[in-house]
Parts: C-alpha cells; sequence; structure tokens
C-alpha cells in the first residue's frame, strides 16, 4: 500500500498557532523532527533515490536530502572511463580483500569512499559518481515530508512541543507540569509508532525467516557477502 505523507511545515504552523509556542524557531523545530524521526526508525520514512556527484580533489557534494548511503557507483572519469565500477564504503571489514576477490560478478573493486558531513571522499581525483542513497520526501516548498500516521505525527508534533518546553523549563518561563505532560504524551506517542515496524506485511516476515534460516544452517554464506541471505528455499521430498 503507497504511503501517504504531510508536509512538516503543516505540523509546525499548528503547534505555532498555540501562544506557547510563539518564540520557537522554525529552524529548530525542524531540526528536532528530524531527530525524532530518525528516533522512530520506521523504512516508511524514507524514498529511495538516485544522484550524479561530482568529484574535484576527491570530493564531492552529497544531495541536500540526503540520509544514508546504499550504494556508490564510478559513472565515468575524466579517462573516459566506460562502464560502472562498484565502490565500498571504508568501514567495510572486507575492504582489504576486494582487490584479491572475484564474486559471482567477477567484479574487482579498487576504490573506497567515506562519508564527512555534508560530503563523499572517495579514492576517485575526479569524476562522476552515481549515488543510491535513502532521502527524506519533500514537498514541493523543500519541507520534509512525514508519513501522514496518526501515532507518528503525534510522536513528532509532542517531541518538538517537548524540546521547546524544556528550554522554557530552563529559562524559568513555564511550569515543571507541563514539560512532564508533554514529556509522557510524547513517550506514549513514539512508543506506538515504533511497535508498527512489527506489523510487517507476509513478504517481509517470509524474508526475514528464511534470512534467519541461512545464517543458522549455511556455512558460506559470508562467500557472497549474503547477498542470496534471504531468498526463499526449497525442500526436496
Amino acid at each position: 500500500m503507497e504511503t501517504k505523507f504531510i508536509s512538516l511545515k503543516v505540523i509546525i504552523d499548528r503547534i505555532m498557532m498555540s501562544p506557547l509556542y510563539l518564540g520557537m524557531k522554525f529552524d529548530s523545530a525542524i531540526l528536532w523532527a528530524v531527530d525524532v524521526i530518525n528516533l522512530i526508525e520506521i523504512p516508511e520514512h524514507f524514498v529511495q533515490k538516485t544522484a550524479k556527484v561530482f568529484v574535484e580533489d576527491y570530493r564531492g557534494m552529497l544531495p541536500y536530502d540526503y540520509i544514508a548511503i546504499n550504494k556508490v557507483d564510478i559513472a565515468d572519469t575524466p579517462s573516459n572511463f566506460n562502464g560502472r565500477k562498484a565502490m565500498h564504503t571504508s568501514s567495510d571489514p572486507f575492504i582489504k580483500a576486494y582487490p584479491k576477490r572475484v564474486g559471482l560478478d567477477n567484479r574487482e573493486v579498487e576504490l573506497d569512499y567515506r562519508i564527512e558531513g555534508d560530503y563523499i571522499y572517495t579514492g576517485l581525483q575526479e569524476g562522476t559518481l552515481e549515488v543510491s542513497y535513502k532521502a527524506l520526501p519533500l514537498d514541493s516548498d523543500n519541507y520534509i515530508m512525514i508519513p501522514d500516521n496518526t501515532f507518528i505525527v503525534k510522536a513528532v508534533e509532542s517531541y518538538i512541543q517537548w524540546q521547546y518546553l524544556r528550554i522554557l523549563w530552563d529559562l524559568d518561563e513555564t511550569t515543571r507540569d507541563k514539560v512532564e505532560y508533554i514529556e509522557q504524551q510524547y513517550s506514549w506517542a513514539i512508543g506506538q509508532a515504533q511497535s508498527q515496524r512489527g506489523l510487517e506485511n507476509l513478504d517481509k516476515i517470509e524474508s526475514w525467516k528464511n534470512a534467519v534460516s541461512r545464517l543458522v544452517l549455511l556455512k558460506n554464506v559470508h562467500e557472497t557477502d549474503y547477498r542470496y541471505a534471504t531468498t526463499k528455499e526449497y525442500r526436496r521430498i
């Protein structure tokens, strides 16, 4: 089922309708919203995108809506490099072995990358990367959008309120009861939102079951980097 989204701007505007939150900075509310979205960790919060990243002096700027990298390929280089070559993160525990390993697709990987802030640093001095990444969905005004789910919306809304009230509490401009009430509302809402991760469809449950079975029974899955770990198995009788 397709996920419906609601703009974060709508939620913040609704919060700021109360005189208590008129002094809240919009930018701060956005940062708090991103924090709670990461805390909930529901995959439907993110959309899958691809983008070209231009590298100069071993560094390229990532897309502004970037959250996490899925895969990085070298698309082309100034020396008219043809085709694609996969790159691997420098945090990969097998990175030193890749130049000498040949996988099922007979690839050989010599370059790696790392992410620091808004930039990707690579072993490629100059060229173009094709980056597959997770991104936050944005509306037409480039405001973050979140799933239009009652518990998720309430978790984001109450977390923003809670963070702002904590500042007011430090300044002795609100009461402890108000802070604790909003904190309780947030704790309940995020608990409900996180629990929905268990409400997966049958296909996802089947994949999870197959992954567990394979990791327990098979001894050589590391040779293919677990690429077929979720493939359904059939028992011949």
